[in-house]
């Protein structure tokens, strides 16, 4: 029966080569974020240059609805994803059956405003993509 105890040359040369093996990554590593993390500064001080501002033309006003009106949805979207949240998180032993069908029914409103403005915005941009298509 083998000791358990006893110390084998082989593994102790294998361990000690992965070990130099992870310091040598580790260094080649550590050289590599440090090469190229840093600044290089010449001594002189650049003046910041301004920001040239592009002039566009104004979006038809078909387009500024469209826009807004996915924006609107996008809103109502989330909304009604923060109240599902809400609902699924809240603690039901503590909550009376009223204040449960309060934030059901607020809930379902919140669903089908979203349903209704998304339906809204994609009609709008359906108008808007047969106006523009020519």
């Amino acid at each position: 029966m083998e000791n358990k105890l006893t110390v084998h040359p082989k593994s102790c040369a294998a361990k000690a080569g992965r070990r130099f093996l992870i310091l040598l990554l580790s260094c080649v590593l550590i050289f590599a974020l440090s090469a190229c993390g840093g600044q290089k500064t010449t001594g002189k001080t650049e003046a910041i240059k301004p920001v040239t501002v592009v002039e566009c033309e104004p979006e038809p006003q078909a387009l500024q609805t469209a826009n807004e009106a996915t924006a609107i949805a996008l809103r109502q979207y989330v909304y009604a994803r923060l109240l599902t949240e809400a609902f699924l998180t809240a603690d039901t032993s503590a909550i009376t059956a009223e204040k449960l069908s309060e934030m059901a029914d607020e809930l379902l409103l919140a669903w089908e405003n979203a349903e209704y403005f998304s339906s809204t915005a994609m009609d709008s941009r359906i108008r808007l993509s047969c106006c523009f298509s020519d």
